[in-house]
Formats: C-alpha cells, sequence, structure tokens
C-alpha cells in the first residue's frame, strides 16, 4: 500500500478528474456515476432533490448526451420505499420535493411538464410517486440513490470529449442516437463503468421553524456496476500487492465472513435499472493491467491485505472514510444549543445487501475542547439520527433500537472520534430553538483517509505509464504492475 503525501496525491486528483479519467473514489463535490443522499420529512420537515446532467457540449455539431437515472429511496432501515426513473437530455436538470403527509411518503416533481426529442409526449419522469411509511416520533428518516441507467449517446466523438466512456461504446450501450434514452438499452444487468456525469443535490427545509440548510449528495467517480459477484470466482477479486497476501485466498474472498468460499451473490439491479449494492462501495480495477498476460484484470473488486484485516478481506472503502475513523463536532449545552451526529450506512443490509460490514461503534473517543476523553459506544441503524444527550435532545429510536443517544460525559462541546468498519457518510447538525431567532447548521463529517484507485487514472487503459501530478510534468507517479494501485490520502491511524 502506498502512503502517499496529502500534497502530491491531491496534485494527482485535480489533474486526474479534469481530464477524460474516471477514478475509482468519492470525492466531494466531484461529479459521479452514482450518488447517495440523505432526506427526512415530517414534524415539518420536506427535502429539495435535484439533480444536473453536467455534460456540456453543445460546440460539437450534432453532439447530444442524455441519459435515464434510477432513483431508489429509502427507509432508515435500508428498505425500499418507491423507486422510479428520471430522464435527462444534455445540460437538463430536474428537481423534486419530497415530504410527509399522513404515513405517506411523496416525492413531487417541481420542473414539469418537460418533453424529450422523440418522445412523442410528456416526460414520464414528472409523476409524483408515492408509498407506505413508518415514521418515528412523527419523522422519517433515509437515504436514496441515484444511478446512471441508460444513455443515448448521438456520436462516439461526443463521448470521448466529454468524458471517458470505459467500456460503454465497447459493450454498444450508447444508445440509438435520438435523443431520448427511454427508448435505449437499461444497463442494469451490465457490468459497466458510469460516466461522470451526475451531481445532485438536497436541501432540507422546516418552514415552521424557518430552519433550513443545504448539502450535496455522495457521488462515486469510476461507478462499476457489478451485477453478481462469485467468492470462488477468479474474474470478481484481485489481489493488486507487489506481493500478494497469502491470506487472501487465490481470487477468492469469504465476502460475507461466514467460512464459507463458495457462494454466489445477485446484486439488486431490477427492470427499472441500477440500484447500488453492498459491494459497489468498494474499490473495483475499472482498468486492464495486465493485458500482455492475455487475461483481463479489470472489473474487479480490489483485495489486498487480507492478514491485517481479514474480517473485510482486504477490501478498500470507497464511500466513506477509507481507513474507518472519522471526526465530528458537537455543541450540545443546556438551553443553548443541541446538537445530533446523522451517520448513513447505505446498503449495509436490508433486501439483498450481502457482506455489508459491521455498524457497531465501539469505545468511540468524546474530547472536550481541553482534550480530555470519555468514550462512547453504539449500535446504530442505517441511517441513524444521534443526539448527544441534553434534557431537550434526549433518546430517540431514530439513532438505535432500543432507543439510544450519544452521552458526552459532561462535555459542551468538543470532537467525537469514530471507528466504524462500515462505509458510512454523514454530517452534524447543530441548531438552536429559542422561539424568535431559530437557526440551525451543518458540520461536515471529516473522513480522516481516503482511497483513490490510482491505476485507474491512467491513460489509453495503459499501467505501465506516467501519471501526471501538475501542469508542467516535473513531477509523476511511475506505476509498476503488480504494486498496490489503491492510493489513501489523508491522517493516518
Amino acid at each position: 500500500m502506498k502512503k502517499l503525501i496529502l500534497a502530491l496525491m491531491l496534485s494527482i486528483l485535480v489533474v486526474g478528474f479534469g481530464t477524460a479519467y474516471a477514478a475509482t473514489s468519492s470525492i466531494d463535490n466531484v461529479p459521479g456515476g452514482a450518488a447517495i443522499g440523505y432526506f427526512q420529512v415530517g414534524s415539518g420537515w420536506e427535502t429539495l432533490v435535484n439533480i444536473q446532467n453536467v455534460v456540456m457540449n453543445n460546440d460539437i455539431s450534432g453532439c447530444s448526451a442524455a441519459m435515464l437515472v434510477h432513483f431508489v429511496f429509502y427507509d432508515q432501515d435500508s428498505n425500499e420505499i418507491v423507486d422510479f426513473n428520471v430522464p435527462l437530455s444534455q445540460i437538463d436538470n430536474w428537481g423534486a420535493r419530497v415530504y410527509l403527509s399522513g404515513n405517506t411518503l411523496f416525492v413531487e416533481p417541481q420542473n414539469c411538464p418537460a418533453t424529450l426529442p422523440n418522445s412523442g409526449g410528456a416526460d414520464a419522469g414528472c409523476a409524483t410517486q408515492g408509498a407506505a411509511v413508518s415514521p418515528v416520533d412523527g419523522l422519517v428518516v433515509g437515504y436514496f440513490t441515484a444511478a446512471i441507467t441508460s444513455l443515448d449517446i448521438t456520436t462516439e466523438r461526443c463521448g470521448d470529449v466529454v468524458s471517458d466512456m470505459t467500456n460503454v461504446f465497447e459493450l454498444g450501450l450508447e444508445g440509438n442516437g435520438n435523443g431520448n434514452p427511454w427508448d435505449d438499452q437499461n444497463f442494469h444487468y451490465n457490468d459497466i463503468v458510469l460516466p461522470n456525469w451526475i451531481f445532485v443535490r438536497t436541501a432540507l427545509i422546516n418552514p415552521n421553524t424557518g430552519i433550513a440548510f443545504a448539502l450535496n449528495a455522495t457521488h462515486i467517480q469510476g461507478f462499476l456496476n457489478i451485477n453478481r459477484i462469485q467468492e470462488n470466482s477468479n474474474v470478481d477479486f484481485v489481489n493488486t500487492l507487489a506481493t500478494p497476501d497469502t491470506a487472501c485466498v487465490a481470487n477468492s474472498i469469504d465476502w460475507n465472513n461466514d467460512g464459507d468460499y463458495n457462494d454466489i451473490f445477485t446484486g439488486m439491479d431490477d427492470g427499472n435499472g441500477i440500484r447500488i449494492d453492498t459491494w459497489e462501495l468498494y474499490a473495483t480495477l475499472n482498468l486492464d493491467t495486465n493485458s500482455a498476460a492475455g487475461t483481463n484484470v479489470s472489473g474487479m473488486i480490489i483485495t489486498d491485505n487480507c492478514t491485517l484485516d481479514p474480517a473485510t478481506g482486504g477490501r478498500h472503502r470507497i464511500v466513506g472514510s477509507a481507513n474507518g475513523w472519522y471526526w465530528a463536532r458537537f455543541n450540545a449545552t443546556p438551553d443553548l444549543s443541541d446538537t445530533s451526529l446523522l451517520m448513513i450506512f447505505p446498503a449495509n443490509t436490508g433486501t439483498g445487501n450481502v457482506g455489508g460490514e459491521s455498524r457497531f461503534i465501539s469505545g468511540s473517543l468524546i474530547y472536550n475542547d481541553n482534550e480530555i476523553s470519555s468514550t462512547e459506544s453504539l449500535n446504530p441503524r442505517e441511517v441513524a439520527w444521534c443526539p448527544y444527550l441534553t434534557a431537550s435532545n434526549g433518546d430517540t429510536l431514530r439513532c438505535a433500537s432500543p432507543a439510544d443517544s450519544i452521552s458526552h460525559n459532561v462535555f459542551t462541546t468538543g470532537e467525537h472520534n469514530i471507528y466504524v468498519r462500515a462505509p458510512m457518510i454523514g454530517f452534524v447538525y447543530t441548531w438552536v430553538e429559542n422561539g424568535t431567532n431559530d437557526y440551525a447548521d451543518l458540520y461536515p463529517m471529516i473522513n480522516e483517509c481516503k482511497a483513490v484507485v490510482v491505476t485507474n487514472l491512467q491513460p489509453e487503459r495503459s499501467l505501465v505509464r506516467d501519471v501526471m501530478v501538475d501542469q508542467d510534468a516535473s513531477l509523476a507517479i511511475r506505476i509498476q504492475q503488480g504494486a498496490s494501485d489503491v492510493a489513501h490520502i489523508g491522517a493516518w491511524h
């Protein structure tokens, strides 16, 4: 594993994402092929969701890049609420209001009606979606996923200019070129790398209190859709260490850690489109790095260092912190401010999710501003709203079952250092409600370490090349075949 200094790796990211070479990563505020967002409705709350097709290629004659995006909304235990598809023409965007009425969650599009070229009528993505839910204390919290699930690209040159299309054209999945993605092949059963063409934003608003805040979704760059995995397969897993770890049984991984290496798992993609499966939250090798051997080793989940982490088969987390460590700021001062920690563990359990790692948080450290610490353990739900305990912000089933919260000893302000195995995204919500000047704000969750599959930045799908990390080419990293292809940036424990 290469532990690269932060400045050097940031240079890679700046240049890499500015070119046509997608990396497998989840870097904040960078478009991706798939996204994960948070929502909350009820008790006065509504959520606004917006998705943007970021493809800009109007200067190319005859070029158009339309897409169909599959949305799936899940409750706080990863049970599906509703799913639907949204079509986007080039540089198009779509927005919706998500709200609760009684015990029904509604997703109501806000920018309709609309038409697509050659669609023959109103945009089918304009229909309001609704489904029954079970509020907890009057509130429904959950997450949604969005993934490109079909494309309509008029020319291959168009795709080459705006993004590295990887295997879209190789698989013949670029569409029929009529500008309407509804009549093109759905990617749902294909192992395909999605282009980084969508960006999703959310805004959470409470008109009753006058409180609102906005946050961008988490995007996955170089997202590889994997329809199914087979534990004893030589095409699903790859060990990229210079000296392969013998604890990673040759080309086999005990994905669900049950002692059996012969299981086969099929993902949750269906006729509507791509869903984010558990194994798609981890690093994959998207380029063929061993073509000289006559075998294509791309499209595999990278599994290194099984000796160090046998319970996870050496997987590299792409979503959340690569080393499992996070920092969260809290302000929980009686009669002044309240804070809750929001944690989202996508595709961790629930129907069809297999191999999710433990969400249990054991002995996390809570520091006050004088660096005195106490410990706290927690077993959160998959979407957990966990109060830092005060008289006005107590135990709740929205955090865990049975009801729980974070005691934080007697500290009113400080930092919470968390270690958890499962991929996690989240933020800290702090608010004041005094009846006259109510306000709220967010602290982002700090990921100590992020994983980037450096090999996937390689131009022309070739491994033994220099990755240029600044504009004048004075710095480069030489990626040698057999070296680990996953680099980490950030702090280290």
